[in-house]
């Protein structure tokens, strides 16, 4: 790590080789953050032991800042934390979260609808607050009996991952997989498959699949 000289003023962190000089060497703008993440423990540097922060960016950049003592990284987090979330998130301010994130869900009574909502990790516990609505809640994470994992959108096999696939009501029943939307132009990577109809997708004894319309 090297030392610069930051300000952070209207919504803007800005960096400095030094206090003297007038012109940013960069600087990011807070609301466009994707998470903040909060490390409460000594790392340490060649320039010696700090205490870090990490700033994730739309560009897949991540912005690692330190401070030399932990009331100044508390500080600096917080006064970040407070430009990044909205009024209506100050309860996630308020706690002592190691990682604060804008995030998509969607709840057990409605599963069909995402919603934005904002995000807080405090030891084993996650907060929320919907953007929608004055709604908070808390999900404590050692309870949970499953976690899924879902994409979607119109997919694209790249390498080894799909990408872009609605996979929203996915089910493995024995050989099958059911509830999927498969619909639309898939693109095989390296092997193309173009201009194909998966809907009504069912795998069948492991070694075909029925229901899809090859035309095209």
């Amino acid at each position: 790590m090297v030392r610069r000289w930051c300000t952070l003023e209207g919504g803007f962190l800005s960096y400095y080789e030094n206090k003297k000089v007038p012109m940013a060497t960069g600087r990011v703008e807070i609301s466009e953050m994707m998470s903040l993440a909060v490390n409460r423990h000594e790392t340490m540097t060649g320039a010696g032991a700090v205490f870090t922060f990490e700033m994730y960016l739309p560009t897949e950049k991540v912005l690692v800042l330190g401070a030399e003592t932990a009331e100044t990284h508390r500080d600096w987090t917080r006064a970040v934390s407070k430009c990044f979330l909205p009024a209506e998130a100050d309860s996630i301010l308020r706690r002592d979260c190691e990682l604060i994130g804008r995030l998509f869900y969607k709840e057990g009574h409605d599963l069909y609808h995402w919603r934005a909502g904002w995000f807080g990790l405090e030891g084993s516990d996650l907060h929320f607050c919907s953007e929608s609505q004055a709604e908070e809640g808390v999900l404590q994470l050692r309870r949970l009996q499953e976690i899924r994992q879902e994409w979607t959108g119109v997919g694209t096999w790249s390498g080894l991952e799909w990408t872009g696939v609605d996979w929203s009501g996915l089910e493995w029943v024995g050989q099958e997989w059911t509830g999927v939307d498969w619909s639309g132009h898939m693109e095989w990577v390296g092997q193309e498959w173009t201009r194909v109809d998966w809907s009504g997708l069912e795998w069948a004894h492991g070694v075909g699949r029925t229901g899809v319309d090859w035309s095209g």
